[in-house]
């Protein structure tokens, strides 16, 4: 999968390496407020949101190269832990995803459903461990990624 001749998963990881942090630290910083949930509840869910699907097409993408650098170039060197730590990062994204969609649409919707008074507080709490498990996958399975293009393979990048 390329786009613009350049393999798609380098320019699709950022997307999920850029997002989910910032939605993460906006999500622990502003959705235990109901006030504040309110005004900027549905920004942090959507970018919580992008932010997992962009995980999602990285991972993707990440798989494709794989099998493409091992069928074209031969590689058959160990890439690492890189692609268990990538879909680890895009489990705990997609988590942290559903987790910020889920509390924004309770603080919209839920006196309609009558939930107890307590469940925003719950999946906040829930919101808050997702988002640091997610933002801790992104940032170890980003190094990893990042050490294996610029210490072990190099440059997918050929010369015209």
């Amino acid at each position: 999968m390329n786009i613009a001749g350049l393999p798609a998963h380098p320019l699709l990881v950022h997307l999920a390496v850029v997002l989910v942090p910032i939605a993460a630290l906006a999500f622990v910083l502003v959705m235990w407020r109901g006030s504040w949930r309110r005004a900027y509840g549905g920004l942090i869910a959507a970018a919580a949101a992008v932010g997992a699907a962009g995980a999602l097409l990285a991972a993707q993408s990440g798989e494709s190269l794989e099998h493409t650098l091992r069928a074209t170039q031969g590689i058959r060197r160990e890439l690492g832990e890189h692609p268990e730590q990538g879909d680890a990062a895009e489990f705990l994204a997609l988590i942290f995803g559903l987790v910020a969609v889920a509390l924004w649409a309770i603080d919209r919707w839920g006196a309609r459903w009558s939930l107890p008074a307590w469940t925003p507080v719950l999946v906040y709490a829930a919101g808050v461990l997702a988002a640091a498990g997610s933002t801790g996958a992104m940032v170890v399975a980003g190094d990893s990624g990042a050490r294996l293009v610029w210490e072990t393979l190099g440059t997918f990048v050929t010369p015209r």
